[in-house]
């Protein structure tokens, strides 16, 4: 058997095996829409995922399967959620040791020169508090 022939043949068994499956899942879409009454409610997850999909479906596509918003609705989702920039509220944190309180360095600087705390300096001339060792 070619090569060709046998692509094609098994193109043809996934593609209607696609199609069953597109079709049950739209009459059973179908069914439990006639046990809802009013609106589907949505999460901003749920819409999302709608969009995407949607998206890459089209328009047209969507006006032939979708029920729980109109196309054009779908459509605007998806262009809302592409729009949306990353926000972030807090300052990305810095690197290295945190800054000590200036309130804390006022003290220290103030002890220091006032002379209620020794300071001892090191063979490099660094001047640190005996505490720190």
């Amino acid at each position: 058997m070619d090569w060709k022939k046998l692509l094609g043949s098994v193109t043809e068994s996934v593609d209607e095996a696609l199609r069953l499956r597109n079709a049950y899942l739209v009459a059973e879409n179908r069914i439990l829409r006639q046990q809802i009454n009013g609106r589907v409610p949505l999460t901003a997850s749920d819409r999302k995922a709608l969009a995407g999909i949607g998206q890459k479906l089209g328009k047209k596509a969507l006006a032939k399967i979708a029920t729980v918003a109109t196309p054009d609705t779908i459509l605007a989702w998806h262009r809302q959620f592409v729009a949306q920039k990353v926000v972030t509220s807090v300052a990305p944190k810095s690197v290295g040791r945190p800054r000590i309180d200036t309130e804390v360095e006022e003290y220290v600087l103030r002890m220091a020169r006032d002379g209620s705390v020794h300071m001892t300096q090191d063979t490099c001339g660094k001047k640190f508090l005996p505490s720190q060792f």
